[in-house]
């Protein structure tokens, strides 16, 4: 019995023809490629505060406002708490050709033609100095959100009945 209301209530067979394969197919792509993107953001706790870290592309030139911005900067030692927290959560994006592949780059420092920076190999930690000019994958960080707490929204709801009832008793009175 239960199949049956369910399929009287959702008969989505006029709506399945409507939407074309085609259509079917954009829209699984679309969605598999978003949650691709997240995926590639990594939470971590840092001196009592959340961050995720994602990545970014490009030359240290291009990046230069973005990498300087991010909390490790000045600071070889928070770099370094960073990519340890991190680890090899995303991956080894950066292959140099003389030695292991690297995980995103945590610059802390840089000069006119170089930067410093810090990271993992699949061998364990990492550090050097790269030229500014050449395509590296760096980390960058945001502090998390803080999500809203789920009692919250039940508690609005709540208050929204009780006014909701005492108008009513209002208006029948």
């Amino acid at each position: 019995m239960k199949v049956s209301v369910v399929a009287f209530l959702f008969n989505l067979e006029p709506v399945r023809r409507a939407v074309s394969s085609a259509t079917c197919a954009a829209i699984a792509i679309f969605l598999t490629l978003g949650l691709a993107e997240q995926a590639q953001a990594v939470t971590v706790t840092i001196e009592d505060q959340q961050y995720e870290v994602s990545t970014v592309v490009g030359t240290f030139d291009d990046l230069e406002a973005t990498l300087t911005a991010q909390v490790w900067w000045g600071d070889d030692n928070l770099a370094g708490d960073f990519f340890e927290a991190v680890g090899d959560s995303l991956g080894f994006p950066n292959d140099p050709l003389i030695s292991n592949p690297l995980g995103p780059l945590f610059a802390f420092k840089a000069g006119s033609t170089q930067f410093q920076f810090r990271s993992i190999t699949d061998g364990g930690a990492a550090g050097g100095f790269a030229d500014r000019d050449e395509v590296f994958t760096f980390a960058i960080a945001e502090i998390a959100a803080v999500p809203l707490p789920a009692s919250l929204p039940l508690l609005f709801a709540g208050a929204g009945a009780l006014v909701v009832l005492r108008r009513r008793r209002n208006i029948e009175s």
